[in-house]
C-alpha cells in the first residue's frame, strides 16, 4: 500500500469520527437536550461502533473508550474543565454531573479512531461554543488562525524542532501559552503534534500480530509508543508522504477566564509534495452558529 493510500485512510477515518460527532449534536440541538459529558461520550461512541472498519474503543487511553468530553459555560469563574493540562487523569474523564448548556455553553469533544486493518488513526477533536461573548469568539479565531499559520510554514525538509520553536514563538507573541503535559512524550511541554504511524512507515511483523490480536490494551500501547512528537530538538525532518498532527492548545495568559481552545488537526504531505490540512470542522461550526469560524 503506497503512502498516499494510508493518507486516504486516516482522512477517511477521521471524517467519520467527525460524521458521528455531528449527528450526535443534531440529536442534542433538535430536542434542546443537556446532555452531560457522559452521555455525550456514550451517544458518540455508539455511532462509531456502528462502522465495523475501525476498532471498538479509540487508541487514546485513559480516558475510557479513547474519547475525552469537557464542557464548560462562558460565565465559568476559571474556565476550569476546559482548562487542563492531559485528558489522561481521571478528574478530567466525561462525568454525569456537568451538563451542555446550549445557550452559552462550551464544549471539548475528541475521539481517537483506529483503522482496523491498519492500524492507521484518525483522531478528531473540535471545540464548539454557543454563545455570543466577544472575547471568547476572538480567542477562537485566533486560535484557528495559529494552525492555518502553522500549516502554511511547514515545508518538506524541514525538522519537527522548527516547527515546534515557530508555533513557540507564535504563540508567545499573541499573548498565548500553551500548557500541555503529554505523559508519553521526551519533552510534553514543547509537543505540539505527532506523526500519524504507518502512513510514512510499514508496519512490521511484529505489530501486524499485534494489531491482528484485537487486544486494544496492546494496540493501544503500540500505536503510543510509535509517535514521532513535533517538539523541540526533534530532528525528524518532514517528509513526502507523512502526515502529522497540529494540535495547539493556547490560552490567554493572565485570564483564565477564557477558556483553552484545541482545534487539533492534521497536516498530510502527498507523495507529489503537495500538502493538505485536515479539519472537518464546518458542519460542526454551522451547528453551534459560529460562521465566524469560517
Amino acid at each position: 500500500m503506497v503512502r498516499d493510500q494510508k493518507i486516504e485512510i486516516c482522512k477517511k477515518t477521521r471524517a467519520y469520527a467527525q460524521e458521528c460527532l455531528v449527528k450526535v449534536m443534531k440529536k442534542v440541538l433538535a430536542k434542546d437536550l443537556t446532555p452531560s459529558e457522559i452521555e455525550i461520550r456514550d451517544m458518540w461512541l455508539s455511532e462509531l461502533r456502528k462502522n465495523n472498519a475501525i476498532l471498538p474503543d479509540g487508541w487514546y487511553s485513559p480516558p475510557p473508550n479513547g474519547i475525552g468530553v469537557l464542557i464548560g459555560t462562558d460565565n465559568d469563574r476559571e474556565a476550569s474543565r476546559l482548562n487542563y493540562k492531559s485528558m489522561r487523569p481521571e478528574e478530567i474523564w466525561p462525568r454525569d454531573d456537568v451538563r451542555l448548556n446550549t445557550k452559552n455553553g462550551i464544549i471539548y469533544a475528541y475521539a481517537s479512531p483506529v483503522d482496523r486493518e491498519t492500524g492507521i488513526i484518525g483522531d478528531f477533536g473540535v471545540t464548539l461554543y454557543f454563545g455570543k461573548k466577544k472575547e471568547i469568539i476572538n480567542h477562537l479565531v485566533l486560535c484557528y488562525g495559529i494552525v492555518r499559520q502553522v500549516f502554511e510554514y511547514v515545508e518538506s525538509g524541514m525538522t519537527f524542532s522548527q516547527i515546534a520553536e515557530y508555533m513557540k514563538v507564535l504563540i508567545g507573541s499573541l499573548g498565548l501559552n500553551n500548557e500541555i503535559e503529554a505523559r508519553t512524550s521526551p519533552a510534553p511541554a514543547d509537543d505540539v503534534g505527532h506523526t500519524i504511524p504507518f502512513i510514512m512507515e510499514n508496519i512490521t511483523e511484529e505489530e501486524t500480530v499485534t494489531l491482528a490480536s484485537g487486544n486494544q490494551n496492546k494496540i493501544n500501547k503500540m500505536i503510543s509508543e510509535k509517535r514521532i512528537f513535533v517538539r523541540a530538538g526533534e530532528e525528524q525532518i518532514v517528509k513526502k508522504g507523512m502526515a502529522f498532527t497540529i494540535e495547539p492548545r493556547p490560552k490567554v495568559i493572565g485570564n483564565p477566564k477564557i477558556p483553552m481552545v484545541s482545534l487539533h488537526s492534521i497536516c498530510a504531505f502527498r507523495e507529489n509534495g503537495k500538502k493538505e490540512l485536515l479539519t472537518n470542522f464546518n458542519q460542526l461550526f454551522d451547528l453551534a452558529g459560529m460562521s465566524y469560524m469560517k
